[in-house]
């Protein structure tokens, strides 16, 4: 995985933890409107694949966030976690839930949203 910032800067330091995959001094440029400091648009799902995408529909229905997400996230491997009777959990938008109960199973997945610049309304 590539650790790099992704501002369009190009600056080539190291990703900041909660900085929508800039690094620290790009965040705080961009949080403060520079024109020269932004992550890259065209790395998420519709930045890629546009309005027009054959799944974009579907995801705004079901799963929202994902569509902010780059598009390799959606082909990103995840290991499904075992429920307590050690059979496997299915992945559902939010959750990780097991069928093989009178109640579903549930795990809740954090959802991770890009983090917006703090900008002040203009008078």
């Amino acid at each position: 995985m590539n650790n790099r910032c992704a501002c369009i800067c190009s600056c080539g330091d190291f990703r900041a933890r909660d900085c929508s995959d800039l690094c620290a001094d790009c965040w705080r440029l961009w949080c403060v409107a520079s024109k020269d400091h932004a992550p890259i648009a065209n790395r998420s799902y519709i930045g890629t694949y546009g309005i027009t995408g054959v799944w974009l529909a579907w995801l705004m229905g079901r799963a929202p966030h994902l569509v902010a997400e780059p598009a390799g996230f959606l082909m990103r491997a995840e290991v499904a976690p075992h429920c307590h009777c050690g059979a496997l959990m299915v992945r559902r938008p939010g959750a990780w839930k097991c069928y093989r109960h009178e109640e579903p199973v549930v795990s809740s997945i954090a959802e991770r949203f890009p983090r917006s610049p703090q900008l002040g309304v203009l008078p």
